[in-house]
């Protein structure tokens, strides 16, 4: 069980967090030192499971509700938490709290170009094909940057030394590759890639253009989910 400690039913002075004796003895101390209280008041060392009436308008609840509502950060602010405490009843603390539109364009432009540089690096991973010249295969290619480098320095290996041959490890197998075919994978891996930054560009575009909220919230970024055959 959580708990604060309230004054006057206005102010959180601490909370709402698990039963901590130490921790809340301390803010007893200081409120006493400071004024706040009359006497001193000692902490329970075990959970009381219960509202204490402390003195002085301080006051110890148990929370009975914390529900942090669904709500789309990209769009909208949380405000809270609200307290609500019942003193004839359940003598507990409950939270409560509002959704806020938000209406600055400028933030949620901000937050959605940050989305879209996340969705193209999570597209830029997913990979491509090529054909291997030598062999007219297609095989799936790797467009991660590790690989992208290792890509690199296999076709400089070959085009330094143009009658050398690699064994290229793919989803069909080995392959024996030469220059042309590395050429091949270097380039289809090149495009793949660029075509996820220009497609990072027209989005961010599209987002320094809008003018309103509901045209920033038509803006599609992240693909649509899809549904499941049956």
């Amino acid at each position: 069980m959580d708990y604060l400690i309230v004054q006057n039913q206005t102010t959180v002075l601490v909370g709402p967090m698990p039963w901590r004796p130490r921790y809340f003895q301390s803010e007893f101390n200081d409120l006493y030192d400071n004024g706040d209280l009359t006497t001193p008041y000692t902490v329970s060392q075990t959970d009381p499971n219960s509202y204490i009436n402390v003195g002085d308008g301080i006051e110890i609840y148990p929370v009975s509700s914390y529900v942090t509502p669904d709500y789309n950060s990209m769009y909208q602010e949380l405000a809270g938490p609200f307290w609500t405490f019942d003193n004839t009843s359940t003598f507990s603390a409950s939270a409560s709290f509002n959704i806020i539109d938000n209406t600055n364009i400028g933030i949620i432009q901000g937050n959605l170009m940050g989305v879209a540089a996340q969705e193209r690096y999570r597209r830029e991973q997913l990979g491509t094909t090529a054909t291997v010249t030598t062999s007219s295969v297609v095989i799936n290619i790797a467009t991660d940057r590790d690989n992208r480098l290792q890509y690199l320095y296999l076709l400089e290996s070959v085009e330094n030394s143009p009658n050398k041959t690699i064994n290229f490890k793919s989803d069909q197998g080995f392959l024996v590759l030469g220059v042309n075919d590395m050429q091949a994978i270097v380039s289809a891996v090149c495009d793949y890639v660029q075509a996820q930054f220009d497609w990072e560009f027209e989005i961010q575009q599209q987002i320094s253009s809008a003018t309103s909220v509901g045209s920033l919230q038509a803006i599609e970024i992240l693909p649509p989910p899809s549904t499941p055959s049956i």
